[in-house]
């Protein structure tokens, strides 16, 4: 009688935690002024996939200006390639 009664109960207890649960799927609609402001973070990211990153050449790299590159290394086998940059206007400091 014990395991029956503790049979019933874990099934309930099972059906409850798998009870649909209502999502929320409404979208909130951003400005353009918003979407811009992600522009710059877009372009390094894309940036990291070009194959002229040392040099700084390619066209997503040249849709951040003021970027300066100031040290590349590796060799993409052992050691992957990497760039030391930044960015100008927001990091003047830096030398």
């Amino acid at each position: 009688m014990r395991f029956a009664v503790a049979s019933l109960a874990l099934a309930l207890s099972l059906r409850a935690l798998a009870a649909p649960v209502e999502r929320d799927t409404s979208t909130t609609p951003i400005n353009a002024a918003t979407i811009s402001s992600y522009s710059p973070y877009a372009s390094f990211a894309a940036a990291a996939y070009c194959s002229g990153t040392a040099n700084w050449s390619c066209t997503a790299c040249k849709r951040i200006p003021g970027f300066v590159t100031c040290a590349t290394g590796g060799d993409g086998n052992g050691i992957p390639f990497c760039r030391l940059s930044r960015l100008k206007p927001l990091c003047s400091s830096i030398t």
